[in-house]
């Protein structure tokens, strides 16, 4: 009588202690999973750019055309995370450049870009502290030519990573495209790579 009474208490605290592993398990995996990161809020920054352009000419097929920057770059922005952890925002960024293109043939006269700007809208996943998004906008750029200027499309993504609360490192590329840049039958491209530090309010 003993022994069934002992297998009786083994055998209802197994079904208990199970079912309750079950629920806690069960648990576990329906709560949703929060960002302790609060990313909302406006922000600045620096960065290292570096861009490199390659242009397409129709009436000089062949001759090649391109150029590249290493500079420094400023941005500012604003984000609002969403409550499933979508962020959205917007963000604008400058660079003031020193990329001189190399052409062919050689009696061209020599070609700088000396700033671009961009004006974007960006969304985001928050993954607690990281944050990776996709990016796309209008970009400008303006030439050492008075008359050699234009607006374009830009699109793009990155990472951004909160070491603290405040102080925001990231990485980022972007893809500019000019069609006929400064109505002339040019069409540039123009490819970024960006190392930055930002500070949220």
């Amino acid at each position: 009588m003993k022994k069934i009474t002992s297998i009786s208490v083994a055998l209802f605290l197994a079904t208990t202690v199970s079912g309750h592993g079950a629920d806690l398990l069960r648990g576990s995996i329906d709560a949703p999973v929060a960002s302790e990161a609060n990313w909302t809020g406006a922000y600045i920054g620096a960065g290292v750019y570096y861009g490199a352009f390659s242009d397409t000419d129709d009436r000089f097929p062949g001759f090649e055309s391109k150029g590249s920057g290493l500079a420094g770059s400023i941005h500012a922005g604003y984000m609002f995370q969403m409550d499933n952890n979508i962020v959205v925002g917007i963000e604008a960024d400058y660079a003031q450049l020193d990329a001189s293109f190399k052409t062919l043939p050689p009696f061209f006269p020599a070609l700088e870009v000396e700033s671009v700007f961009t004006l974007r809208g960006r969304i985001g996943m928050a993954f607690d502290k990281i944050q990776p998004y996709v990016t796309a906008g209008l970009t400008y750029a303006k030439t050492n030519f008075d008359d050699l200027e234009d607006t374009g499309f830009v699109a793009g993504l990155g990472v951004d990573v909160k070491i603290t609360d405040n102080v925001l490192f990231g990485i980022q590329y972007q893809h500019h495209r000019f069609e006929d840049f400064a109505d002339d039958p040019i069409d540039v491209d123009h490819d970024v790579a960006t190392a930055r530090l930002s500070y949220q309010f």
